[in-house]
């Protein structure tokens, strides 16, 4: 029968080695037949399962360590009984271990019988076996302070029955990741240093004075309240589960562009968010008490957070920055996606700590044309501040695109503007809150787009306007439609300019137009501005 003994090597600690075992006709024992590895006769027709696990042990066997770190080329037996404490504990044990691991999992997958095997023995009992817990067990740290010191001990359980470890008899298989034989029984315990449960098997607590008790308090007792279940006498540890705040950060990435950080506020304590870090530990100490805060982090509240960004055209980089996917300005992709930061639980800021503000921008626009050009006094309110719209002339026109509003708060520019009002500003004049722009730049007004209706300003569809009776000629039906447009444009106080090619009548069109004024008694008012104009 091939199995796996569990024995302890002189200098190595333990292993384990591969053997074949035969049952004793009529007794209830193996006796051990052979140990087996790659020179072994039954090595070449064993199943492929059984030559792996020979294969890995023998990566530990005396002489193939030696060839891999006998570096001062001493006898096999000689290095082995003189191996340098440090390169056992950092590299050669280390090593054992994961081949031990990997093995034991064979072991347990083609249903390897184990045996403790004891002061080199060859017979092996039914006591001898080892069983292997189906169960995972959890490691449980136990405190209880006192006035006089704090106490604590290690305990595991196993399905629903808590194991205490003292007086156990024990074989430390590997020491990380937890391999290990108790009575008999072979543990796999995850995500402990198996060297921490080694005290509790021949001490029952281990006690810290009081005059230590806070240092230890802040580093032992905190990471074990992070990572394990803790049974805790003498002092609180309290469960934090709450809705997340964000705190989005426009910052230089480790490349200098501008980019987004994001970090989850919960109980006071920042998370990055490309992190995975499930809780966080906090310690707080008020005169004699002492209380843990083991804050929890919400993932469905993330991911409901985050997925909108990335859908958005945001990822992450390796340093946990976003930036856009297609290398557009995080300010571009701000103008465009500025509502998702409005929310009550996000702040979005600078690294100055200035806020950035998230309400989307609505335009005022008043317009004075009683003269012969606009006076426009518009306003931009974003939230609750109404600013000038004069304000984001040196903005526009030198494209920066931070207007800051106070000494708190920052408005990003949308990108489309310094596009939009470039020309409004470049032609303008300013006095005070008012911008005066001469109405030959019709269309440069235009740049307001439905922020201003112009329609009375701008007529695709002249009127209709009998031609003057006293004009000694007759319009051609093109000189018709120009003496009209004419008649339109200074009917609402706008400048205009023919432009027809030479000897089409031009002249004959203006003549028109001031026969019509004449008619009009001298003087045409503007029915819409009240301008007037005399011939």
């Amino acid at each position: 029968m091939f199995a796996l003994l569990i024995t302890e090597h002189r200098f190595l600690q333990n292993i384990i080695i591969p053997c074949f075992l035969e049952k004793q006709v009529g007794k209830d024992f193996y006796v051990l037949q052979e140990i087996i590895n790659q020179q072994s006769t039954e090595y070449g027709v064993s199943p492929e399962y059984q030559q792996m696990i020979v294969n890995l042990c023998s990566r530990f066997d005396d002489k193939n360590l030696s060839k891999v770190y006998n570096k001062q080329k001493l006898p096999v037996k000689q290095f082995i009984e003189n191996i340098e404490t440090k390169l056992f504990v950092e590299t050669i044990r280390p090593f054992i271990d994961s081949m031990i691991v990997r093995c034991l999992t064979i072991a347990v997958e083609n249903k390897v019988p184990l045996y403790l095997r004891k002061n080199n023995n060859i017979n092996f009992l039914q006591e001898d076996i080892v069983r292997i817990s189906d169960v995972v067990p959890e490691l449980i740290f136990n405190f209880e302070r006192t006035p006089d010191a704090l106490h604590y001990h290690q305990t595991i359980t196993v399905g629903k029955k808590e194991m205490n470890l003292y007086g156990k008899s024990y074989r430390m298989l590997s020491i990380d990741p937890c391999r290990i034989v108790i009575d008999n029984v072979l543990y796999a315990i995850e995500n402990i240093d198996s060297a921490k449960l080694l005290p509790f098997f021949t001490k029952k607590t281990i006690s810290i004075p009081k005059h230590l008790e806070v240092n230890y308090f802040q580093t032992f007792v905190s990471k074990a309240v992070a990572n394990y279940k803790v049974n805790a006498n003498g002092f609180d540890i309290l469960e934090v589960r709450e809705f997340p705040t964000f705190s989005v950060t426009i910052v230089p990435n480790m490349e200098g562009k501008q980019s987004l950080f994001v970090n989850v506020v919960y109980h006071g304590h920042s998370f990055e968010l490309n992190k995975k870090n499930d809780c966080h530990v906090k310690f707080e100490q008020e005169q004699d008490n002492i209380t843990f805060y083991k804050i929890f982090r919400n993932s469905e509240e993330e991911n409901n957070f985050l997925k909108p960004l990335l859908e958005n055209g945001l990822m992450f980089d390796k340093f946990g920055f976003l930036n856009s996917q297609i290398g557009e300005h995080i300010y571009n992709w701000l103008s465009n996606h500025i509502e998702l930061f409005s929310k009550d639980n996000c702040r979005l800021m600078f690294d100055s700590g200035k806020l950035v503000v998230t309400e989307i921008p609505e335009i005022e626009i008043k317009v004075d044309t009683s003269s012969d050009w606009f006076d426009l006094k518009s306003f931009v309110i974003v939230g609750n501040k109404k600013i000038p719209f004069s304000a984001f002339k040196k903005h526009v026109l030198e494209r920066i695109p931070e207007f800051v509003i106070d000494e708190s708060t920052v408005f990003i520019i949308p990108e489309e503007w310094f596009s939009r009002y470039n020309a409004v500003f470049s032609f303008s004049t300013q006095t005070g809150e008012t911008i005066r722009l001469h109405k030959h730049h019709l269309a440069v007004f235009e740049s307001f787009g439905e922020n201003v209706d112009i329609s009375t300003l701008r007529s695709n569809q002249p009127e209709n306007i009998a031609v003057p009776i006293g004009l000694k000629g007759k319009l051609r039906p093109y000189q018709e439609s120009g003496y009209q447009w004419l008649y339109d444009r200074l009917k609402f106080g706008v400048g205009c300019c023919l432009a027809d090619d030479m000897g089409l009548g031009k002249t004959l069109q203006a003549i028109a137009l001031l026969l019509k004024q004449k008619d009009e008694s001298l003087t045409l008012t503007n029915t819409k501005t009240g301008t007037k104009s005399s011939a």
